[in-house]
């Protein structure tokens, strides 16, 4: 049975405190990548307008979960739940724009690019009606492995064409596959650094290695704007 640690700060009991700090790490990163992503010294012409906005909402969620970890104890099965689903959404949410950004960038000149990006907002709508319904946190892990090996093959396969982004992105979505290995076993080091502790440390080296594939998608942008003129 899993033993769920907790500290008591100022009077207030926090629980799984290194999952809420782990989290949170999570949360300053995918925030931090966006504003970086996003900052007046990238060119709105140049950058990738949907990979952004997939660091964000990693973030956000992880926030969010670092809030459901935390007042676990203080908090009722219904409001648990809201936290959960809405963190899950945004998670599912998250997933989807990282498939909006492989396909802005890999599929910018196919004539079916509209059509690929109709089906993920239906497979995101889907999942997130089929969550809602189940309540089962399987529906998101599906919702996430459909995602995340989408982005993994169509990346990979870009860096076979010699699309330097795709090397550095199916890279981070491999650590992000092993993620949720590590998850789905409990593969723990310690009550105190347990398997959900080291899922979001993964969690950060992913997003940091993809964070260098979109990079070099702005570079390549640049590089073609560059010839264009």
């Amino acid at each position: 049975m899993e033993e769920n640690t907790s500290i008591i700060i100022a009077g207030i009991k926090i629980m799984e405190p290194v999952a809420g700090l782990t989290n949170l790490i999570v949360s300053a990163s995918g925030i931090l990548i966006y504003l970086q992503l996003t900052s007046k010294k990238t060119s709105a012409v140049l950058r990738n307008q949907k990979w952004p906005y997939f660091f964000l909402l990693m973030g956000i969620s992880s926030f969010l979960g670092a809030l459901t970890h935390g007042s676990r104890f203080y908090t009722d099965d219904t409001t648990f739940y809201v936290l959960w689903l809405t963190m899950q959404s945004i998670i599912c949410a998250g997933i989807s724009f990282a498939q909006f950004g492989t396909i802005e960038y890999i599929f910018s000149e196919n004539k079916n690019k509209g059509i690929l990006n109709t089906i993920v907002w239906i497979q995101l709508a889907l999942f997130i009606i089929i969550a809602i319904s189940m309540k089962a946190f399987v529906v998101v892990t599906v919702h996430t492995a459909v995602g995340l090996l989408s982005v993994f093959f169509v990346n990979l396969f870009s860096y076979k064409k010699e699309k330097l982004s795709g090397r550095w992105i199916s890279a981070g979505v491999f650590v992000a596959i092993i993620t949720a290995v590590v998850h789905g076993k409990k593969l723990s080091i310690d009550k105190w650094f347990n398997y959900k502790d080291l899922a979001h440390v993964l969690i950060v080296v992913s997003l940091i290695l993809m964070f260098i594939g979109v990079k070099h998608i702005n570079a390549t942008y640049q590089k073609t704007s560059i010839k264009s003129n």
